[in-house]
């Protein structure tokens, strides 16, 4: 029997109290001292479910922000997911990125890419996003070092 397949849809109020973030994440949370749990960041925001005939599970939760009017930013919280469950999400975050560039027209979209994080600026780069060569190392707890993404429109 196979898993029924991940959708995204829009954010409900209390998604992001239904998935246990991965350890990543949650070590992300803690660092830059955001307490997710509640109400996301202002913005576009997607749920990433997989919805069976009886329940509806909450894998992430994923948005753009407007950092200025010509400049998104990107953000994502995700469960533990499978290697085919990553794919998948990342086809379906690849969509939304497009639909934003032709529909809303920002001049840059922008996320960041935690340096400890393996394999986080690899994922990033397969959905658009290039390192631009900005370094931002901001120092809370044990030094984080991100490396700025940006994504042309």
């Amino acid at each position: 029997m196979t898993r029924p397949r991940l959708s995204l849809r829009p954010y409900r109020p209390g998604d992001m109290d239904r998935f246990t973030p991965r350890a990543d994440f949650e070590q992300e949370r803690a660092a830059v001292g955001w307490a997710w749990k509640g109400a996301p960041p202002p913005g576009r925001t997607w749920t990433l479910v997989r919805e069976s005939a009886v329940f509806t599970y909450v894998l992430g939760v994923g948005g753009l922000f407007e950092a200025s009017p010509s400049h998104w930013h990107a953000w994502a919280v995700m469960s533990d997911m499978g290697p085919r469950e990553w794919v998948e999400a990342g086809k379906l975050a690849g969509q939304v990125l497009d639909g934003v560039d032709l529909f809303n027209g920002p001049q840059q979209m922008t996320a960041t890419a935690r340096a400890s994080i393996e394999g986080a600026r690899g994922y990033l780069e397969k959905l658009g996003f290039r390192a631009n060569g900005e370094v931002i190392d901001e120092r809370v707890g044990d030094r984080v070092i991100y490396q700025l993404m940006v994504r042309a429109a």
